[in-house]
């Protein structure tokens, strides 16, 4: 058995879900990832996640990864802050 994770930063869900009797220039422009939902639907499955800012995508898919939570140190990196302060 296989499994195929697909993580796609900055793609919004509606971009993907089928949009029944929309005129949106960006709504159904993806025809064969929504043929999959519709037609495969035991073996695929799309999932809406709201972030809340500010995001960084190292700490989102260290999150859906290993289960985790980010930690203050993840961000510091991203930001530029310098990390002085041990909690251990």
């Amino acid at each position: 058995k296989r499994v195929v994770l697909l993580v796609v930063d900055a793609l919004r869900y509606d971009f993907v879900a089928p949009q029944i009797d929309s005129n949106l220039p960006f709504h159904n422009q993806l025809p064969y990832m929504q043929s999959l939902l519709t037609n495969k639907t035991r073996h695929t499955k799309l999932f809406k996640f709201i972030a809340d800012a500010p995001t960084t995508t190292l700490q989102r898919l260290k999150g859906l990864t290993t289960g985790g939570l980010p930690t203050f140190m993840d961000m510091s990196r991203f930001v530029g802050i310098p990390y002085t302060t041990s909690t251990v």
